[in-house]
C-alpha cells in the first residue's frame, strides 16, 4: 500500500513539468506517465489518463513531438506523440514553415524505413508503426502531389530495397486510397476529386508494380498485403487495368490454387465479377468457369459446408464467406454473364454452390445468400412468365433448369426461416423460452428476405411449398420430441407467404395448418410448449385476412382462441394475444360488427357482454390494445346509436373507480387510495384507446364527461398545489401526486386523440371543447409551478391549432399569454431540463407559424419579437430535433412571407428590416460551427432562399442602415457576410472567406452544390491557413463559379429558384 500511494506521490509531483513549455522538456517524465497509463490500474492509472489527456488537448504539445519521438524509450509515449502529430497535421499543418513541414515529414519516412526494413522488429512493433503510416498519409493529404510529386515513385523504387519495406509500402498505399476513395468526406469536394485524379494518373506505374509482386515475389506475407491493397484499389480503377493485362490469369492461375492467398484472391475476383460492362462478359465468363472448376476439386457442392464451417479454422470459415459472396456477384446478373448460349451444366454447378452455403448456421453468409435468393426468384418468376405467354426456348430450358434448384430453395428457406417483428416469444441461447425485450432489426431484414423469396418460390409452384409444409408439420406432430426450432420454421414461413396461393388453395392449406396447430395445442403440455404453439398460432391467423374473412366461423374461433391465450401468463402470449386481435379486429372489422347467419347476436354483442372476464389477467398496456381492437369493430357497425351503445358496454365496470373520484375530490377530500385513481386513470386510457379507434363517433360520450373531466382537472390541481408550496419542487415525484397527475395527462392525452379524429363541425368544436379548454387547462398550466406543467398541454393546444387553422386567429394571443412567457423562462435556464417541454413548446411555434400567420401578423411588434427570440433559441439548440423544429418554423414563416394572402408589404417590409440580419447571421454561424451538422441540409435551405432574396431584388426595402436604397442589399450582404465570417473565423484569411461568400451566392440556386459547398467550408475552417494558399484550390473553384454562373445567366428568365415551390423539397432534407 505504501508503494502504491508513494508511486502516487511521485507522479503527481512530476506531472505538472510536462505542462510547462517555457524550458527543456523531461521525456523521462513522459514515459513515466504513458507506463502508468497502459500497466498501471485504479487511482494511478486514473491519474495518468487525465494528465495524458489534457496534455493532448494543449495546443502547445505538438512543439514536443519531436523530442518523444527522438529520445523516448518507450513505443507507448511515441504512439501519443503521434496523436498530437495527427491533430497538427489536420489542423495546423499549413501554418508550419516549409522546412519544418519537410522535416516532419523526412522524419517519419526514416522512421518508417528504420521500423520497418526487419521484418521481425515491424512485427514486434506494429503498433507504433501502423501509427506511424497513418501520421505519414495525413500528411500526403497536404503535401501530395504539388508539395511531394515524387512519392509515388519513391514508393516503386523503395520497394525494390527488401520484401519488408515493399509490405509496408503496399499499406501506406492501401491506407492512402481508402482517404481518398472511401473517407473523401473529411476533404473539400475539389481536393478530393483532384486527389482522385492525380491518383489515377499516376496508378500505372503502380499498378504494374503490384502486378509485378503478384507475379515475382515469394514471400507470403508481401503477396498478401499486396491482394488486399489490390481488392481495396479495384472498385475504383479503370476497367482497362483488369480485363487488358495479365492480373486475372495471375489471380487465377497463380494465386487462387495456393491455400495461403485463396481468400484473398477470391475476394479480389468477387469484386472484379461485379464490373458492369458488357465488353468484358466473356472475360467475367472465363474467371467464373475456371474458379468454378477449381473449387469443385476442392470442396464438392454437395458436401455439407454447415459441417464444414462449424468444424473449420477462421480462415477456413473465411473462405466459404468469400466464396459465397463470390458465385451470388457473379450469377447476380446471370443472363448477362452467360450470354445467349449459355451452359446449363455451369449455371446449376454455381447455383449448387449458393444452396449449399445458405445451410450454413451463420448469419451473415445467410445473409448474402437469401439477398441473392430474393434477386434470383423474382427474376426466375419472369422467365416463367415470358415462357408461359410466348415461345421462347431459352426461359423454357431456364424453367426446366432452374427446377431442381428451386425445390432444395424451397426446404432450406423453410427449414432455415428467420423470426419475423409480430412474433414476440423467443427461444434464447440458453434454451429457455422468453419475450423479446429489444427489436433485433438485423432478423426482421433477413425475414422480410426469407418473406420475399418464398412468395415468389410459391408463386413459381404453390403445390410444393404446400406439400413440404404440410410434410414438415406432420413431422413435427408424429415426432417422440417436440423440437420448438422446427415447428417456429414452419409456422413463420406459413405466414409469409399469405396471398401467393390462390384463394382456394390457401383456404384448404390455411386450414390444415391451423388444426394441426390446434391439435399440437391440446395435446402438449408444459408451459413454454404451450407458449411456442400458441406464438405460431396467433402469428398464422393474423397474416391470413382474406381467408378468415370469407369463413366466420373460423374467424369466430380464432379470436376466441386469442381471448383464451389472454390468460395465459407465460411471458409474451398475452402481448401476442393482443397484437393479434387488433391486426385482425383492423382487417376483419366488418365481419365482427355484423350479425350473421345462424348467430344471435354480433360477435362484438357477444364479447362485450362478458369481456371483464377474458381481460382481467390483462396488464394496461395490454388493456390499450384490446380496446383499440374494439374500437376498429364498433367503428363498422351502421348505426351511430349502436356504436354509442357499445362503446358504453365496453367501458361498463372500468368507469366506477371514475365516477367514485369525481364524487371524491368534488367533496374537497384528499386522496387516500390510490387504486381508486389508477382505476380511473384506467378508465381514461381505455376511453382513449377506444376513440382512437372509433374517431368522431365517440363525441357522445366525451361530451357527456367533458365537464367533468374539466372540473377533475382543476380539482387535482387544487389537490396538488399545498402539497408542492408545502415540500418545494421535489413534491412532484411523490407517488401520490405522480398518480393525480397521471390523471391529468390521460385526460389530455383523450382530447388530442379526439381533436385529430374532427374533420368536421369545426366551429361547434371551437364553442364546446376549445373555449372551456382554454379556460380551465391553460389557466392552470400558467399558475402551476414548473415542476408540475404538464408538456400534454402543449401538445394538446398545438393538436387544437392544426385541426381548426384559421378558426383560432383570434384566440392566439390567448395562447400567447398562457403559454408563451411560462414555458420560455422554465426552458431557457440551460439546455438540460425539461427536454419534452421544449420540443413540444417549439412544435407548437411551427403550429402557429403554418395555420394561423394572421395573427401573428397581428400581434405587437415586442409580441413577435419574442416569438423570433424564441426561434433563435431553438435554431442554436443544441439537440437536434429542437434545432429541426426552429428551422422548420422558420421556412414556414418565410413562405408565408412570400404569400400576399398571408401578410401585407408592410408587415413583409419590417421583418426584413429588423430580421433579415440577425437570421442571416446565425445561419452563417450555424452552417460554420460544426455542432449543428446534423440540420446542415434545412440551414442551407433557409440560407440559399435568403440569399436568393437579395440577389433577385425581391426584399422591397433597404436592409442596411446605412443605405435607403434596397439595390445595395446584395452588396451589403455579402461585405456583411465577410465581416461576420472574419469576426467567427479569425484565423481564415482574405482569399478563403472572399470564396465562401461568392460560391454562396453562386451556388444557392442548385440545393445539392449549395450544401456541398457548406459542408467545404465545414472542413475549412477546421484547418488554419498559412503563406501557402495552393491547398485552397482557388482557380479550379472559381472556374466551377463561373460555368455555374453562365449556366444561371442563360436560364435567370426562367426565375428557376421559386422558394413555395421547393418548400416540398426542404420537407424532403
Amino acid at each position: 500500500m505504501d508503494v502504491q500511494q508513494d508511486r502516487m506521490n511521485y507522479l503527481q509531483n512530476i506531472a505538472p513539468k510536462i505542462f510547462d513549455f517555457t524550458g527543456s522538456f523531461d521525456v523521462a517524465i513522459f514515459d513515466e506517465l504513458t507506463k502508468s497509463l497502459n500497466h498501471a490500474q485504479g487511482a494511478e492509472n486514473e491519474f495518468a489518463k487525465k494528465a495524458l489527456e489534457e496534455f493532448l488537448q494543449d495546443e502547445r504539445s505538438w512543439c514536443r513531438v519531436d523530442q518523444i519521438l527522438e529520445y523516448s524509450c518507450s513505443d507507448e509515449s511515441r504512439f501519443y506523440a503521434l496523436l498530437i502529430l495527427e491533430r497538427l497535421v489536420k489542423t495546423r499543418w499549413k501554418l508550419l514553415p516549409s522546412e519544418q513541414r519537410i522535416g516532419i515529414r523526412d522524419y517519419l519516412v526514416q522512421q518508417i524505413i528504420l521500423v520497418g526494413s526487419n521484418t521481425e522488429a515491424a512485427q514486434q512493433r506494429k503498433l507504433y508503426l501502423n501509427k506511424l503510416l497513418c501520421s505519414l498519409v495525413e500528411i500526403l493529404k497536404f503535401e501530395w502531389p504539388r508539395r511531394w510529386p515524387e512519392f509515388l515513385d519513391e514508393i516503386v523504387q523503395s520497394s525494390k530495397l527488401n520484401d519488408s519495406i515493399c509490405l509496408v509500402n503496399m499499406k501506406i498505399l492501401r491506407l492512402l486510397s481508402e482517404e481518398i476513395f472511401q473517407f473523401s468526406h473529411q476533404m473539400n469536394h475539389i481536393k478530393t476529386q483532384y486527389l482522385k485524379n492525380a491518383l489515377m494518373s499516376q496508378f500505372s506505374s503502380l499498378f504494374h508494380h503490384i502486378l509485378e509482386i503478384l507475379k515475382e515475389s515469394t514471400n507470403v506475407a508481401l503477396i498478401d498485403e499486396t491482394l488486399i491493397t489490390l481488392n481495396g484499389f479495384l472498385p475504383y480503377i479503370p476497367e482497362n487495368f483488369v480485363f487488358d493485362t495479365v492480373i486475372i490469369d495471375v489471380l487465377v492461375e497463380r494465386l487462387f490454387k495456393e491455400p495461403m492467398f485463396s481468400n484473398a484472391t477470391l475476394s479480389c475476383l468477387a469484386e472484379i465479377m461485379i464490373f458492369e460492362s458488357t465488353e468484358n462478359c466473356r472475360r467475367k465468363y472465363g474467371i467464373y468457369v475456371k474458379i468454378l472448376d477449381k473449387i469443385k476439386t476442392i470442396l464438392p457442392s454437395d458436401f455439407d459446408f454447415n459441417l464444414a464451417f462449424m468444424n473449420g479454422t477462421e480462415v477456413q470459415q473465411n473462405f466459404l464467406k468469400v466464396m459465397t459472396m463470390f458465385f451470388s456477384q457473379s450469377l447476380k446478373d446471370y443472363q448477362q454473364l452467360f450470354g445467349a448460349n449459355f451452359d446449363r451444366e455451369k449455371l446449376i454447378d454455381g447455383l449448387n454452390y449458393i444452396l449449399s452455403s445458405t445451410k450454413i448456421q451463420d448469419f451473415e453468409i445467410f445473409k448474402i445468400c437469401i439477398e441473392f435468393w430474393v434477386s434470383f426468384t423474382a427474376n426466375a418468376r419472369i422467365v416463367k412468365t415470358r415462357s408461359e405467354n410466348r415461345f421462347d426456348s431459352t426461359s423454357k430450358l431456364l424453367v426446366e433448369a432452374f427446377n431442381g434448384v428451386l425445390s432444395k430453395l424451397r426446404y432450406i428457406i423453410i427449414t432455415n426461416m428467420k423470426r419475423p417483428e409480430e412474433v414476440i416469444i423467443f427461444v434464447n441461447e440458453h434454451g429457455e423460452v422468453v419475450r423479446q425485450i429489444m427489436r433485433d432489426t438485423d432478423s426482421v431484414s433477413v425475414y422480410n428476405s426469407c418473406k420475399d423469396a418464398l412468395s415468389n418460390l410459391t408463386y413459381l409452384c404453390p403445390d410444393e411449398i404446400k406439400q413440404i409444409i404440410l410434410e414438415r408439420l406432420d413431422n413435427v406432430l408424429k415426432a417422440s420430441v417436440f423440437n420448438w426450432n422446427d415447428l417456429n420454421c414452419i409456422g413463420w414461413a406459413v405466414g409469409s407467404i399469405t396471398g401467393s396461393m390462390s384463394v382456394e388453395m390457401e383456404r384448404e392449406f390455411i386450414v390444415k395448418v391451423l388444426r394441426g396447430l390446434l391439435q399440437l395445442c391440446d395435446e402438449k403440455s408444459g408451459k413454454d410448449n404451450k407458449a411456442i404453439i400458441a406464438s405460431n398460432i396467433m402469428y398464422v391467423v393474423q397474416q391470413y385476412p382474406r381467408f378468415l374473412k370469407s369463413y366466420y366461423k373460423f374467424l369466430k374461433t380464432v379470436v376466441n382462441k386469442l381471448f383464451e391465450f389472454m390468460s395465459e401468463t407465460h411471458e409474451g402470449v398475452q402481448d401476442m394475444a393482443t397484437d393479434a386481435f387488433l391486426k385482425i379486429s383492423k382487417n376483419c372489422k366488418y365481419q365482427l360488427a355484423k350479425k350473421q347467419d345462424e348467430e344471435s347476436l354480433s360477435y362484438i354483442e357477444d364479447i362485450s357482454a362478458c369481456l371483464q372476464g377474458h381481460v382481467s389477467l390483462l396488464n394496461i398496456n395490454q388493456l390499450q390494445t384490446t380496446f383499440e381492437a374494439l374500437g376498429h369493430i364498433i367503428s363498422a357497425m351502421d348505426e351511430d346509436v349502436g356504436a354509442q351503445k357499445m362503446t358504453l358496454a365496453c367501458l361498463q365496470g372500468f368507469n366506477l373507480n371514475w365516477n367514485y373520484l369525481i364524487y371524491q375530490l368534488s367533496g374537497k377530500e384528499e386522496m387516500t387510495d390510490a387504486r381508486f385513481v389508477t382505476g380511473a386513470s384506467k378508465f381514461l386510457k381505455l376511453s382513449h384507446s377506444l376513440c382512437k379507434a372509433i374517431g368522431s363517433r365517440f363525441e357522445p360520450i366525451l361530451s357527456n364527461t367533458y365537464t367533468d373531466f374539466l372540473n377533475i382537472y382543476s380539482l387535482i390541481s387544487s389537490n396538488i398545489f399545498p402539497k408542492i408550496s408545502a415540500f418545494g419542487p421535489e413534491a412532484a415525484i411523490y407517488s401520490e401526486i405522480k398518480i393525480l397527475r397521471g390523471i391529468k395527462r390521460d385526460f389530455l392525452n383523450l382530447i388530442i386523440c379526439y381533436i385529430n379524429s374532427c374533420h368536421e363541425n369545426l366551429d361547434l368544436l371551437k364553442t364546446k371543447y376549445f373555449i372551456p379548454y382554454v379556460n380551465t387547462v391553460l389557466v392552470d398550466y400558467r399558475a402551476c409551478p414548473p415542476c408540475i406543467k404538464e408538456v400534454e398541454v402543449l401538445s394538446a393546444t398545438t393538436t387544437f391549432i392544426s385541426s381548426m387553422n384559421s378558426r383560432l386567429n383570434d384566440n392566439i394571443l390567448t395562447i400567447f399569454q398562457h403559454l408563451f412567457d411560462s414555458t420560455m423562462s422554465m426552458i431557457s435556464q440551460d439546455l438540460q431540463d425539461y427536454p419534452e417541454h421544449r420540443v413540444r413548446f417549439f412544435t407548437l411555434i411551427e403550429s402557429i407559424t403554418g395555420c394561423c400567420f394572421h395573427a401573428m401578423v397581428s400581434m405587437s411588434p415586442a409580441e413577435f419579437d419574442f416569438i423570433m427570440q424564441a426561434l433563435f433559441y431553438a435554431i442554436s439548440h443544441s439537440s437536434p430535433n429542437v434545432s429541426s423544429l426552429g428551422l422548420s418554423s422558420l421556412v414556414t414563416l418565410f413562405k408565408n412571407l412570400l404569400d400576399h394572402s398571408y401578410s401585407d408589404g408592410i408587415f413583409t417590409e419590417r421583418f426584413h428590416k429588423t430580421y433579415f440580419i440577425p437570421i442571416f447571421d446565425r445561419m452563417l454561424h450555424l452552417v460554420g460551427d460544426g455542432l449543428h451538422r446534423s440540420n446542415l441540409g434545412e440551414q442551407s435551405f433557409i440560407l440559399s432562399h435568403m440569399i436568393n432574396l437579395v440577389d433577385s431584388d425581391k426584399i422591397k426595402t433597404s436592409i442596411s442602415e446605412a443605405s435607403n436604397s434596397m439595390s445595395a442589399n446584395r452588396t451589403f450582404v455579402k461585405e456583411h457576410a465577410m465581416f461576420f465570417l472574419k469576426q467567427q473565423h479569425e484565423h481564415l484569411n482574405e482569399q478563403q472567406l472572399l470564396l465562401f461568400v461568392n460560391g454562396l451566392f453562386c451556388f444557392y440556386k442548385d440545393h445539392d452544390q449549395f450544401v456541398q459547398h457548406l459542408k467545404d467550408f465545414l472542413i475549412t475552417v477546421k484547418e488554419y491557413q498559412g503563406e501557402d494558399t495552393d491547398d485552397l484550390f482557388a482557380d479550379e473553384l472559381k472556374k466551377e463559379m463561373l460555368a455555374v454562373d453562365s449556366k444561371n445567366r442563360s436560364t435567370r428568365s426562367k426565375d428557376d429558384f421559386q422558394f413555395a415551390k421547393s418548400l416540398h423539397d426542404y420537407h424532403t432534407i
